[in-house]
């Protein structure tokens, strides 16, 4: 069973996600909060699995809550659940720790899968949300050298420029065949690369690399 923390300043949308997810079978909603403040005061009592926090709140808002949960519970999963889209918000929650960003839009039956998909470990993000950050990274993946920023601990390069331009066409969502046929390198070569990159990263898969371009401005 998924224990899940719910925490939205409006209390008729906090009772109708509790509802809507006490329908699955898989998941317990243990609690709810009103702020961010209040969702991580509840974490010590309750210890949720997933805490759901909205963007906007008084007092305590949905990143300065993340942060609080994340610094003090790191294994407390928080996804974002907010109507809004900016790519500052986006980041911003990305910034704070939290483990996804979905959107209010979102299905039933998908929030269940991506509370789910959280609790295995994995980075959901709503497509609208992704797409908005990935438009604006692209416009401004000239003015930034991903090569200098990104070094190891002795201040050489983490990722090559073949390593980059594979972090490009994956976010751009390219399949390993048709990377292989615009780089003229070999499907296998492109996955066998792709797992180095990730293990490089410390990543588990596709999603939390495409998050990690994002954030570190590589698209």
């Amino acid at each position: 069973m998924i224990k899940v923390l719910v925490a939205d300043d409006v209390a008729i949308l906090r009772n109708s996600i509790k509802f809507m997810l006490e329908v699955n079978e898989d998941i317990e909603v243990v609690g709810t909060a009103s702020n961010g403040r209040e969702a991580f005061e509840k974490c010590s009592e309750l210890m949720p699995d997933i805490v759901l926090m909205d963007l906007r709140m008084p007092d305590v808002d949905g990143v300065e809550g993340t942060e609080l949960i994340k610094e003090k519970y790191p294994q407390i999963k928080v996804m974002i659940l907010t109507t809004f889209k900016e790519e500052e918000d986006i980041q911003a929650a990305i910034g704070g720790g939290a483990d996804g960003y979905i959107l209010k839009d979102i299905e039933p039956e998908e929030l269940a899968a991506a509370i789910k998909n959280a609790y295995k470990g994995f980075y959901t993000v709503h497509k609208d949300a992704f797409e908005s950050i990935t438009r604006k990274s692209k416009k401004n993946k000239q003015e930034i050298n991903p090569v200098k920023e990104l070094v190891d601990q002795d201040g050489k390069p983490l990722l090559s420029l073949q390593d980059i331009e594979i972090i490009r066409h994956l976010v751009n969502g390219k399949s390993y065949k048709e990377i292989s046929k615009v780089m003229y390198i070999s499907e296998g070569h492109i996955r066998n690369q792709i797992s180095k990159i990730l293990r490089k990263l410390d990543l588990s898969d596709r999603m939390q690399l495409s998050l990690f371009a994002v954030k570190n401005k590589i698209i």
